[in-house]
């Protein structure tokens, strides 16, 4: 025997003793039992319903009579009604089946329908992520007909659904990567809701609290706590009032009320370090003196001299009553960066290209001359505009506050950059007790 019989008559008898071991390519499972979908006559739902009809029923090998019988079965409303008058008999499957591909398969008339969704989406500036959602979701489906999205006008309409700050995003970016595309544009609106929900779900659930916006348990007042650093804290106008929310529960709360004293000085409904009635600190002893209380705690049990109890300024941190710093100034202070600001837009003519990284400000008592007290403010000339009216500018006196939540700027700036308002929310200043409503401007 020839080597080559040889080897052959070997690879032949391997076969026949492996014939046994190979498994069958066509194996039978059982799979679940699943319901034929439906269609009422939404041109949207025509792909997903013909592709679930198609694979459980029209591509089977069975007669057209049954096929037809499944198809009435699955059509309803308005779907229904077109193909009623229809007698059920085979010859009439094919032609029922393509009216129904022909009147609501059209790409055309899905891709009007989805259009229409788009430009319906309205912009939201609290559930932004919803809105970016709902963007992608209308143009997957567009891509899925075979649209092309390169389009300025999709691109415009995407852009007048987002909130103003991320558009300010999307134009900064739209400098670094030149040519920009819808695309790009969609790709960078995921990247921002990825990173964020990441920094929500990332986030400790108790870091709200260290705005150091301090308020009482049982909600009966927002107070403010000193020991923060911040311009101002923010709390959200679409957040409940607490004092509703605890009333409804009281009866499972083992707190209780805590209201805050009067002002020391005039009994007043203030704090004591904000008092206008006695607003230096030598009139403020002197009143503690009148009313024989403790210079320090504010007691009427002692003295100063025997108050064990240890008060740290939070002014000037030495050791004294905050109310009685004679390095502060009770009546300017709350309003001093408001008011310069406001006063360089209205008085002040500062000359081009100056730059000024720190602007200095006279805290000074303006009741007393011999102690002043100089506070410098991180500031600098900048120019803004209007992002949608990139030719609206303007210059101003810009203040990095870093503890700050928002940007905010001047009612009458908004007014010169023809900002719209489109939403409220409820605003604490700081070393003040009292919210106050804020507009906010968007583009």
């Amino acid at each position: 025997m020839t080597p080559s019989k040889s080897w052959s008559s070997y690879l032949r008898e391997s076969v026949r003793n492996r014939k046994g071991q190979i498994p069958p390519s066509n194996l039978t499972v059982n799979l679940p039992q699943l319901s034929l979908p439906t269609f009422n006559g939404e041109p949207r739902q025509w792909r997903q319903f013909w592709s679930s009809f198609n694979a459980a029923v029209h591509s089977q090998t069975i007669p057209e009579i049954q096929k037809l019988n499944y198809l009435f079965s699955c059509l309803r409303g308005n779907a229904l009604q077109v193909v009623s008058g229809y007698e059920i008999a085979p010859e009439n499957y094919e032609v029922i089946r393509r009216l129904l591909k022909n009147k609501y398969g059209d790409p055309s008339t899905i891709t009007t329908i989805l259009c229409n969704e788009l430009q319906a989406i309205k912009r939201n500036e609290k559930e932004w992520m919803t809105t970016i959602g709902n963007i992608e979701r209308v143009l997957r489906q567009l891509e899925a007909i075979g649209e092309n999205l390169e389009h300025s006008s999709i691109e415009t309409t995407i852009e007048s659904k987002l909130p103003s700050w991320v558009l300010n995003k999307v134009y900064t970016q739209k400098k670094v990567e030149m040519p920009w595309s819808v695309s790009k544009l969609r790709y960078f609106l995921s990247n921002i809701v990825h990173v964020t929900q990441q920094v929500k779900n990332n986030q400790n659930p108790s870091t709200f609290m260290d705005t150091k916006l301090t308020i009482d348990k049982l909600g009966e007042k927002p107070r403010y706590n000193p020991g923060g650093t911040s311009v101002l804290s923010m709390v959200r106008s679409n957040s409940k009032p607490l004092s509703s929310a605890v009333r409804n529960n009281q009866h499972s709360s083992q707190l209780t009320v805590s209201k805050r004293r009067p002002c020391i000085f005039c009994n007043r409904d203030h704090w004591d370090s904000e008092c206008d009635a006695y607003p230096t600190a030598n009139g403020r002893r002197n009143r503690l003196k009148v009313l024989k209380k403790c210079l320090i705690c504010f007691k009427d049990s002692h003295n100063g001299e025997r108050c064990k109890i240890k008060k740290q300024c939070f002014y000037c941190k030495a050791l004294h009553n905050s109310a009685l710093c004679d390095s502060r100034s009770t009546a300017s202070s709350n309003s001093l960066v408001h008011s310069e600001v406001k006063d360089y837009h209205e008085n002040l003519q500062i000359p081009p290209k100056m730059d000024y990284s720190a602007s200095l400000y006279n805290s000074t008592n303006t009741t007393r001359t011999n102690t002043t007290k100089e506070t410098l403010l991180l500031c600098k000339e900048v120019k803004v505009f209007n992002p949608t009216q990139p030719q609206r500018q303007k210059k101003a006196l810009a203040l990095f506050d870093i503890g700050s939540q928002l940007s905010f700027i001047s009612q009458k700036l908004s007014q010169q950059l023809k900002l719209t308002e489109s939403d409220k929310q409820i605003i604490i200043p700081f070393g003040m007790r009292n919210p106050t409503l804020c507009p906010t401007a968007s583009t």
